[in-house]
């Protein structure tokens, strides 16, 4: 995010009027860079306060999919299942529209 220019795109939305008090400003990345431009935590406090942020919210993530049982979980090696699953998730929608 840093690499992508993530500081300087909230430098630019704050000139534009976008400050931490929107909505859409308080999202992982965005509200530590606010704190960082406004004298509250250094860049490198700010970096490592989105590192948690990012994980935290990924492992709240992983437990929501985890308690849903209608998702089925796939390895990235077991390609054939994933198409038959497609394939008959597509067939069973076709019969259900027409």
């Amino acid at each position: 995010m840093m690499a992508e220019g993530l500081v300087e795109e909230v430098r630019s939305l704050r000139e534009r009027g976008y400050g931490p008090e929107c909505k859409s400003m308080r999202s992982i990345g965005y509200a530590e860079i606010h704190r960082y431009l406004d004298g509250v935590m250094g860049f490198e406090e700010a970096v490592q306060a989105i590192k948690t942020a990012t994980v935290q919210y990924a492992k709240r993530q992983l437990t929501w999919f985890r308690r849903n049982r209608s998702f089925t979980w796939y390895r990235p090696n077991q390609v054939k299942e994933m198409r038959d699953y497609l394939l008959r998730w597509l067939d069973e929608s076709r019969e259900q529209a027409g």
